[in-house]
């Protein structure tokens, strides 16, 4: 129990990251849609090289974010993400249409009906969305398009719809962040060619865009997880990664300074920049896992002896067992990885049948000794993955993990059988007893943790109350028993 992570904790944090992200793209697609309109071209007014957004690009940025946010404020309403998918569905097929007129021709575009004219800045005829900036709302609308799609599913598809979410959003992050050191560096990229130039702001939105989506693809997404989790390894990407981008930018703007005889230096130097960084990136992570396996050995026996001294309070001092205090306290842990692997917790609730006869007749010696033995069986017969909690008095809690649905059944009446067959020598008579098991299983049938080992309590009393010595799996009809 060393590294539990908090991913509750992470998940508020990157919910408000997508959300300021989204909110700022909204923000300026609207001022730079006003400003095409009133001929405020700031950007374009700094320097001449430095091209406008396009009046589409501001439009498509301006509905995709306000839908990216919509969906963001109430992620589980199914009527917004309908809504979601099919205004991100109209966004991906009006920028495949601008793309393909592109290649065909301007005669064909459908962007005549926003500008009357398009405008010259300098050498470059502003107005029309760049092909680059059409391709990177395909792949940015995609990514969010498996984002929504993963939110239907319940099975390891889900998590593969959230890897290919991840990964768009990282191109689209890693093209805005390209062409943001170009402008850096003086000149936009794709200056002096036949292809539009994306503009700063378009560049600066896919940054955010980018950084958005990943956001909220959540904690378990693989590329967000190599930096939240709580090891040293990923405490040193935290630290290496962000140095890392300072320097690339340090070393790219005194690259361009040197090497000014190009007739464009800012193409070649950006995209140097960026390959420095996924190589640096590379390097660092590798320097990162083999330092960080070493240190973290030497963090994982520290924590075990503080581990050690925790768990004295946290445990039965009878059967050796974790208490109640121990589930209290590593319940969104257990949740927290569970929903990471997309399995189920089986949660079976145990009552020993008759517990109070064998007090009043052999007395509470022999009662302790009946509760040490149950808990001994109870642990011989689970895997060491899953938990044993002494619930109170004669009430033991087993928690199983990473479950299929349907295992806890099965497990529940393996273990009944072996309480019954049990045999415990009292004298010179023999003390057999019996055990009644309620079941149920989280998420599937409910999603609060404590609900469902509430449900497995009413399950347990079903059990009791219809001849004890068996089993029972919660069901909705007992909600109402609860």
């Amino acid at each position: 129990m060393g590294y539990l992570i908090n991913y509750s904790r992470v998940e508020t944090i990157l919910h408000r990251i997508s959300q300021w992200s989204f909110s700022i793209v909204l923000a300026i697609g609207a001022v730079s849609l006003v400003g095409w309109y009133s001929d405020l071209l700031i950007i374009a007014s700094v320097q001449h090289r430095y091209v406008p957004i396009a009046p589409s690009t501001a439009f498509c940025f301006l509905i995709f974010s306000f839908l990216l946010l919509a969906y963001m404020l109430k992620r589980q309403s199914h009527i917004r993400q309908i809504i979601a998918m099919s205004g991100t569905v109209l966004i991906f097929s009006i920028c495949f249409a601008i793309l393909v007129s592109f290649f065909l021709g301007k005669k064909f575009s459908i962007e005549h009906p926003w500008i009357e004219s398009p405008r010259n800045i300098g050498n470059i005829a502003a107005g029309y969305m760049s092909p680059v900036t059409s391709t990177l709302f395909l792949v940015a609308t995609s990514g969010f398009i498996c984002l929504l799609v993963s939110e239907r599913l319940l099975s390891a598809r889900k998590s593969n719809f959230k890897k290919i979410a991840s990964y768009a959003a990282t191109v689209v992050i890693g093209a805005g962040f390209t062409i943001i050191l170009g402008y850096l560096q003086g000149s936009p990229l794709l200056y002096g060619g036949n292809i539009i130039p994306v503009s700063l702001p378009t560049a600066i939105e896919f940054e955010l865009l980018g950084l958005g989506i990943l956001s909220a693809c959540g904690p378990y997404s693989p590329l967000i997880r190599i930096f939240v989790e709580p090891n040293v390894k990923s405490r040193l990407m935290r630290a290496f990664v962000p140095a890392t981008i300072v320097i690339t930018f340090i070393d790219g703007f005194l690259y361009h300074e040197t090497f000014v005889t190009a007739t464009n230096p800012a193409l070649a130097t950006s995209i140097i920049a960026f390959l420095s960084i996924m190589i640096v990136g590379f390097i660092v992570s590798k320097i990162a896992s083999s330092v960080g396996n070493d240190i973290d050995r030497e963090h994982a026996e520290r924590d075990r002896i503080e581990e050690a001294l925790k768990e004295s309070s946290m445990k039965d001092a009878l059967t050796g067992l974790y208490n109640r205090r121990f589930l209290q306290e590593y319940e969104e842990s257990l949740v927290a990885r569970v929903r990471r692997r997309d399995k189920l917790i089986g949660l079976i609730m145990s009552d020993l049948d008759f517990f109070k006869n064998v007090n009043d007749i052999y007395g509470h010696d022999i009662g302790d000794a009946v509760l040490k033995e149950t808990a001994e069986i109870l642990k011989n017969t689970v895997r060491a993955s899953d938990i044993v909690v002494r619930f109170g008095g004669e009430e033991f809690l087993i928690v199983l993990m990473d479950l299929a649905e349907g295992e806890a059944i099965r497990i529940a009446e393996m273990t009944r059988k072996k309480i019954e067959s049990a045999e415990l020598r009292v004298n010179d008579s023999i003390l057999k007893n019996t055990i009644s098991l309620g079941i149920s299983e989280f998420p599937s049938d409910t999603e609060n943790f404590w609900e469902s080992v509430k449900f497995a309590d009413v399950a347990l009393y079903e059990a009791k109350n219809s001849g004890r010595n068996k089993c029972v799996k919660f069901t909705k009809e007992m909600r109402k028993a609860g």
